[in-house]
């Protein structure tokens, strides 16, 4: 019996073509997973119902062509009896770097020990405001903090981030941090040392800073990015109780991605944000380690509560007249401005901003732009800001302007690939 009528079987034959283009892989690892490449189509290795549907159709459809079957066969991947294929790269990540698909949330299809936080982690760009991402494949992370380090940002409750190993009683005043406090600080590395830039580690692999710090031309950008740093001017980092190690890991920078809506040209400085991704994974230490990003499902600094430590640190001025840079990471704790207050100084100042400092002639010099502004919550942080304009350096009640993190969530779990 004749199944498909001549132009039909065409049209088949064409579909299967692209068929065999999808069912196949360019080199990628997930775990020891492995896809193989052709004709330079992304693809990785996922469970069969997050890959398109022309190809989940296959999977279930009885009986299957003989080619169809040494297709599905070859583009198998992981371990046996796993059901994952190589498809092309997902429609989106979970929180915790599953490749999955958009779908309307709907507490049906999803774990009931899925928390709050994954879900707005796991939200989708683009789409329905409720759309998340949803995978077959099962959580990644589960608090063993070494063995899970990976792209995306850890999930707070598993204490995977905000740690510092050693708990150090802080002041309030601007003063030299010991060199394991702070591990997450990271400097930004120029062509020419002339600028001075920070950043916040966020995951394995990626830093968060200021857009204005890498919105330049390509002989200008920075080209690496420094971790573990404690003092600049030293090969070996030594705090006060004559504790030295050699703490400091360069990496080099393999993409760098600037929200699209920042306007290097304005003066106003909105959307000032930047994703920074790593060549290679970090290996976190007692001196590198990723802060949280905000913990809480709203915006903290519209409702903050009653006692809010606010923290700054970063290789900032030391000499508010000549500006000179300090080679050892400086901190200190700032109080935070409401923005009807901050109006005052900055009447442009909008949504996305937040202003923190101001009380003193020194707190808003020790932050460099791209440095973080935390939040200790109750010995766990996360990062609510980051630096973006101190235009007055050592002015008495004028505070500095930070980018907020929280309206960029989606936005940043977006651009982080695997």
């Amino acid at each position: 019996m004749q199944l498909y009528a001549s132009s039909d079987h065409r049209e088949l034959k064409m579909k299967l073509s692209f068929l065999c283009v999808l069912l196949f892989s360019i080199y990628f690892v997930y775990g020891n997973e492995i896809c193989s490449p052709l004709n330079g189509v992304d693809r990785t290795c996922m469970h069969y119902q997050d890959c398109p549907q022309e190809i989940q159709d296959w999977v279930t459809k009885y009986p299957k062509p003989a080619h169809i079957l040494k297709q599905l066969r070859d583009a198998r991947c992981g371990e046996t009896g796993s059901r994952k294929l190589c498809c092309p790269a997902p429609e989106c990540y979970t929180w915790d770097g599953r490749p999955g698909v958009c779908v309307k949330y709907n507490e049906t299809i999803f774990d009931e020990n899925i928390s709050y936080w994954q879900i707005i982690h796991s939200r989708c760009i683009n789409k329905d405001p409720k759309s998340v991402c949803h995978s077959h494949l099962p959580v990644r992370q589960s608090g063993v903090c070494e063995s899970e380090i990976s792209a995306f940002p850890p999930d707070p409750s598993y204490g995977c981030c905000g740690k510092e190993l050693v708990v150090i009683d802080k002041v309030t005043g601007g003063q030299e941090t010991s060199i394991d406090e702070f591990p997450w600080l990271a400097v930004l590395k120029y062509p020419e040392d002339k600028r001075n830039c920070s950043g916040v580690l966020i995951s394995g692999k990626y830093v968060l800073t200021a857009a204005h710090c890498v919105a330049m031309s390509l002989h200008e950008k920075p080209y690496a990015v420094i971790l573990g740093e404690h003092d600049k001017s030293t090969v070996n980092d030594c705090d006060h109780s004559e504790d030295c190690h050699n703490t400091t890991v360069t990496i080099r920078i393999d993409d760098i991605t600037v929200h699209p809506e920042f306007d290097s040209s304005s003066t106003l400085r909105r959307h000032d944000i930047a994703l920074i991704r790593l060549d290679e994974m970090v290996t976190y230490s007692d001196f590198i380690l990723p802060i949280c990003l905000p913990i809480e499902f709203r915006d903290t600094t519209k409702n903050p509560p009653a006692v809010f430590k606010l923290w700054t640190a970063g290789w900032g001025t030391i000499d508010s007249e000549n500006h000179h840079p300090s080679d050892i990471k400086l901190k200190v704790q700032l109080p935070f401005v409401n923005p009807w207050e901050c109006a005052v100084s900055y009447p442009q100042l909008w949504s996305s901003q937040m202003c923190a400092g101001g009380n003193s002639n020194e707190d808003l010099c020790i932050s460099d732009s791209g440095s973080p502004l935390m939040h200790d919550r109750f010995g766990t942080f996360e990062v609510l800001g980051i630096t973006s304009s101190v235009t007055k350096c050592g002015a008495t009640r004028v505070p500095a302007i930070y980018t907020k993190v929280f309206p960029y969530i989606r936005w940043i779990h977006n651009t982080i690939r695997p």
